[in-house]
């Protein structure tokens, strides 16, 4: 089998949800793909199209990957599924009360029982109670830096990423780094302190100039990616597409 075929079957799995489907165009994109590498696969049996789209079945997906059912996500493509198509249904865990929020999502919280201690009945610990009746109550709040959270945000309205998590390290660490570019072109343009409002609304331009350009827009899925392509993305909207606003 060709290489093209091989790599691009190989990312198919990586990419692939609990059902074994995933949409091949913007990895033909992304890996720079001719067709004719897509149309072996299916020549070969190895995937099935499922729509005029490209999305795709992998064919033997359970053969090779396996899922316990109360982690299992349904795939979003599961209407296209042809008839007959061994899947693997979701079930509920027997020691969670309740798994209402666990099923929307990929994690699990597993609930544990805690021993405190022995108690004798009709006997309460008055020391502990005092100290627990001392304590002040937490008062909850948001995750970590507000222009960091309001950017990630943004990518997750903007393209349209439900799953994107604002609280994953690398996630953080690159709008961290896309604040610091944003900066930079704010002081290039004589704002020598942008607000953390400009910031934002500087971030927004930059993913509309990224959903603006074909090839950008279907790789829009990160702030690393928006990151490592930021210069590229400003100076990538062509003719006929809509410019970005300059920062001033």
């Amino acid at each position: 089998m060709p290489v093209e075929s091989q790599l691009l079957y190989f990312h198919m799995i990586l990419r692939a949800d609990d059902d074994g489907v995933v949409e091949s165009y913007p990895l033909l994109r992304l890996l720079g793909i001719a067709p004719d590498g897509f149309k072996v696969l299916l020549a070969r049996g190895f995937i099935d199209q499922l729509n005029e789209d490209q999305v795709v079945l992998i064919n033997d997906w359970l053969e090779h990957n396996t899922i316990r059912a109360d982690r299992k996500v349904d795939s979003i493509y599961k209407h296209l599924l042809p008839s007959g198509t061994k899947t693997i249904d979701p079930k509920p865990r027997k020691d969670v009360k309740d798994n209402s929020k666990r099923l929307g999502g990929q994690s699990t919280v597993s609930v544990s029982k805690v021993r405190l201690g022995k108690v004798k009945s009709g006997k309460v610990n008055k020391t502990i109670s005092k100290e627990i009746e001392a304590k002040p109550k937490v008062i909850t709040k948001e995750y970590g830096n507000k222009t960091i959270n309001a950017i990630i945000s943004t990518l997750k309205t903007k393209a349209d990423l439900p799953g994107l998590d604002g609280s994953i390290k690398g996630n953080r660490q690159h709008a961290k780094h896309l604040v610091r570019e944003i900066t930079n072109v704010y002081k290039k343009k004589g704002v020598d302190s942008p607000t953390d409002d400009d910031i934002v609304r500087g971030f927004s331009l930059l993913v509309d100039a990224a959903l603006a350009d074909d090839f950008h827009a279907a790789n829009t899925t990160s702030t690393k990616y928006l990151y490592n392509n930021f210069y590229k993305i400003f100076s990538s909207v062509g003719k006929n597409k809509p410019r970005i606003t300059k920062i001033s």
